[in-house]
This record gives structure tokens, sequence and C-alpha cells, in this order.
């Protein structure tokens, strides 16, 4: 029985093959959307986990700076190389060999030494605001 309106059977997986080829870039569409999303929504996570401890550390850390700044013998070993790097126009070498350099880094060594890539540094608020628009590297205020 072979009539004129019927199709051969090698006929019928081509005709199947659009349908195949629509399911297709549909399923593919949706998984992927689907990961993205996932995705996506994985790395926010990550990133406001990392948000939140870098704040958490940043806290910390200037907690242990205001808890440093606070001791006595610090603010008058600061004072002391202010006033040094006032009167040397803020000589590096000077103030590197400054004796209230040695024992401010003696009296900062316990809190220092404990963190691995941790150090110090002195900013003379008004040196360095009048420098603001300075370059010379040379100017009162810089060690």
């Amino acid at each position: 029985m072979t009539g004129r309106g019927r199709l051969p059977a090698w006929a019928w997986p081509l005709l199947a093959l659009p349908v195949v080829a629509i399911v297709g870039v549909w399923a593919y569409r949706t998984i992927s959307a689907g990961i993205q999303a996932r995705l996506e929504a994985t790395l926010r996570t990550m990133v406001g986990a990392d948000v939140s401890a870098l704040r958490q550390w940043l806290t910390a850390e200037a907690n242990l700076a205001e808890m440093m700044a606070a001791d006595p013998r610090v603010r008058a070993e600061i004072a002391e190389l202010v006033a040094l790097a006032r009167r040397t126009g803020g000589d590096a070498e000077a103030l590197k060999a400054a004796p209230a350099q040695a024992r401010l880094r003696d009296l900062l060594a316990p809190a220092v030494s404990r963190q691995e890539n941790a150090g110090f540094f002195v900013v003379d608020p008004p040196a360095w605001s009048s420098r603001a628009s300075s370059t010379s590297a040379s100017a009162p205020g810089w060690c």
C-alpha cells in the first residue's frame, strides 16, 4: 500500500529534526540560565562574606592602632619624631637614625611581631594637609 500522499520512511526523521532542534535549544537555554543564576548567587554570597570579613579585619586593625596610639610612651616618641621631622625638613635618614625611632620600634614590637606583614608609620597631619598639592619628597612630615 504505497499511496500517493504517503511519505517514505526515511522522510519522517527529517520532519522530526526541527522539533528536536527546538527542544534542544530550549533545554540548553533553560539549563544555562539556571546554572548562571546559581553561579551569580554563589559569587554574590562569596563577595558579601569577603566584604564582611574585610570590614571586621579593618575594625580590628583600627582598634589595635588606637590602642597602641593611646599609650603615653608611644605618644611621647611620636611627638619627638614629629618635632625632629619639622626641624630637619623631613630628612628620612635623620628620622630613621633617631633614638625615638628605635624606642618606638621597641614599644610597638610586641604588637607588630604577631602579624606577618605589619609595620607602622607616623603621619604629621599639619604637614600632611599642607603638602596635599606638593610633589617634593623632601617636604616636612614625610618619614
